[in-house]
């Protein structure tokens, strides 16, 4: 989900140590009720550990990342 910049809402995120934690977001991801930094739902598609990070500069650059990985 993408808002505009001025506009944002409560999202989870995870820390390095794996504990989560409130903030907020104007780009974020959402299933049902549940909203995820898109970094932490990439990293845990990815397997990577809390202190690893999957975090690119802008959507695009994210999803072209996420296909190559993916062999698509």
């Amino acid at each position: 989900m993408s808002l505009p910049a001025e506009e944002q809402v409560e999202v989870t995120g995870t820390d390095d140590d794996g504990d989560e934690y409130e903030t907020l977001a104007s780009v974020y991801a959402e299933r049902g009720d549940e909203r995820r930094l898109i970094c932490d739902v990439a990293a845990r598609a990815l397997g990577l550990k809390p202190s690893e990070t999957f975090w690119y500069v802008d959507a695009s650059a994210a999803l072209a990342r996420l296909r190559e990985i993916a062999g698509r």
